[in-house]
């Protein structure tokens, strides 16, 4: 790792904040100082972000900005794993400036770790104070038994404002959050039509030490319905090399089902700019929910018409070559 570098603006800055004592002799420290604190985008980086997801007006840090903030993510980048798919390359690339490059400038979405780096980069580089730990997905969201959690395998932020912290993730997909959620018990959250989310803190029980609990992210799709366990994570940081190491899991291992088949995921909003509903895909089925109902369904019954749905209901043109990937 000593001979890597990442893009800081215009200037070439250590990535990793071992440098610092790794290599005293070629990390200044100013740049030490600024490879701790992360990977910033730059001021031009910055008004394209926002542009992108259609931000105007002024950024505090403060709650109504951040839930803006994060609707007009949610609203305009998908949750999506195309590359994995539809691509020459096949891989994923979670590193701040190549997350830039695909949201921005090719207008793609991306997977957990791909929509909250670049979230967490533009939240840091406009002036939040954050970090961002790793989430172990509940076996349930996959199939599986009740209470296990699998190893980490998502991202989410940690946003301080004022004495609070906040917890964001963009990147969950359909039934991720919509709004900042306070880090404390049994606050319910609002989603998508009825329904509703929270935070509890908890011991696994498949894990041995009877102290250590865990923040567990849950959901239900009305009131009269049982909480489902959604991901569970503590308050530790958790940096780049670590996201490298799970994202290479995640997009090639065959146990996971982003390399078996397509997913994405769009949160639509009503005219009052309220979340108001998701547009989904599934290997070759796409639906578009309103309020929390299914109202359309469309099944791609060839490659042609994958990828004209892909545009409409998802926002994503491949071009011939990223299309013509899913040959192999």
């Amino acid at each position: 790792s000593s001979g890597i570098n990442a893009e800081y603006g215009e200037q070439q800055l250590p990535l990793y904040s071992s440098l610092c004592i790794i290599e005293p002799n070629q990390a200044t420290n100013q740049h030490c100082k600024q490879a701790l604190k992360g990977i910033m985008y730059s001021e031009t980086q910055i008004e394209q972000y926002l542009q992108r997801i259609g931000y105007k007006g002024s950024i505090s840090n403060d709650f109504p900005t951040l839930t803006k903030l994060i609707h007009h993510h949610l609203s305009t980048v998908p949750f999506e794993n195309l590359d994995i798919h539809y691509s020459t390359h096949h891989t994923i690339n979670v590193e701040p400036q190549a997350v830039f490059h695909k949201i921005v400038e090719r207008k793609h979405g991306g997977y957990c770790m791909e929509n909250n780096t670049g979230f967490s980069t533009l939240l840091k580089s406009v002036g939040f104070v954050l970090y961002t730990g790793a989430a172990r997905v509940a076996a349930v969201q996959n199939g599986g038994p009740k209470g296990v959690f699998l190893g980490h395998s998502h991202m989410v932020s940690f946003v301080t404002i004022e004495d609070s912290i906040y917890v964001v993730d963009v990147g969950f997909g359909g039934n991720g959050m919509i709004y900042p959620m306070l880090l404390k018990e049994n606050i319910v959250t609002k989603g998508v039509g009825k329904q509703e989310f929270r935070l509890i803190e908890q011991k696994i029980d498949s894990f041995i030490d009877p102290h250590q609990k865990f923040w567990i992210f849950q959901y239900r799709f009305d009131s009269s319905e049982d909480w489902t366990d959604c991901y569970a994570f503590n308050r530790t940081e958790f940096a780049l090399p670590d996201y490298k190491i799970m994202s290479f899991f995640t997009s090639t291992s065959p146990d996971i089902f982003f390399t078996q088949t397509l997913v994405g995921s769009l949160i639509t909003f009503n005219e009052k700019f309220e979340p108001s509903g998701k547009n989904t895909l599934f290997d070759k089925t796409f639906k578009i929910q309103k309020n929390g109902e299914i109202v359309e369904i469309f099944t791609a019954k060839t490659e042609k018409e994958r990828v004209e749905l892909t545009e409409r209901l998802l926002g994503i043109k491949l071009t011939e070559e990223e299309a013509a990937g899913i040959k192999g």
